[in-house]
């Protein structure tokens, strides 16, 4: 092996961006399977309100619910749903692969979103593979007043849709994707002159 950590001219280890990528991709996937899991065997479905785990009074507990469609459980009847998540998927995961391979080695904060969406996506999608429908937890409500009249008012339920870790760290990972694609765009126009003339070949 030759100084520096190179053998053959080559250096050892992974890049950067795939250091990043599999250690968000991993972590998050083993969370969100590992908490479905233990919901599965700790809170009874459907939770009774007495088995309802209460974190934040009047507003966050964990449940046990389960969710045979899509996000706000779309589809939900749809007898060829699972042929439709399981296209879904596969594009994802190609198109999330694509975009792993087009970035920078030195890149971070993508790979790291990158790892976030993949996560979500397989997270859930091991839920309808093993049992045709996803497992959620997550209970986000407003149990004091004025804000339960008004939702109950304004959307006829103070109950935001039950949801899971995958569903959050999809929704963050395309949130930062956009959000560091836009400010790459920015900086990129920003070193551009508006005063200098283009060069003519």
């Amino acid at each position: 092996m030759t100084p520096g950590g190179r053998a053959g001219g080559y250096r050892l280890g992974m890049s950067i961006k795939m250091r990043t990528f599999l250690l968000t991709f991993v972590l998050t996937l083993v969370a969100d399977l590992g908490l479905k899991e233990w919901v599965l065997h700790a809170i009874p479905y459907p939770t009774p309100r007495t088995g309802e785990i209460t974190l934040i009074p009047d507003l966050f507990s964990l449940v046990h619910a389960k969710n045979p469609g899509a996000a706000f459980s779309a589809m939900r009847d749809f007898e060829g749903r699972m042929y439709v998540f399981a296209v879904f998927t596969v594009i994802a995961v190609v198109a999330l692969g694509w975009a792993m391979r087009a970035l920078r080695p030195e890149e971070k904060v993508q790979p790291l979103a990158i790892g976030l969406m993949l996560a979500g996506v397989l997270g859930n999608a091991c839920d309808r593979l093993r049992f045709q429908e996803v497992t959620d937890m997550f209970k986000l409500y407003a149990g004091f007043e004025p804000l339960r009249s008004w939702t109950m008012e304004r959307f006829g339920t103070n109950i935001w849709p039950i949801f899971n870790i995958a569903d959050v760290v999809l929704l963050v990972g395309v949130g930062i994707f956009i959000l560091r694609y836009l400010f790459e765009r920015d900086s990129t126009t920003a070193e551009v002159d508006p005063g200098q003339a283009p060069d003519v070949a």
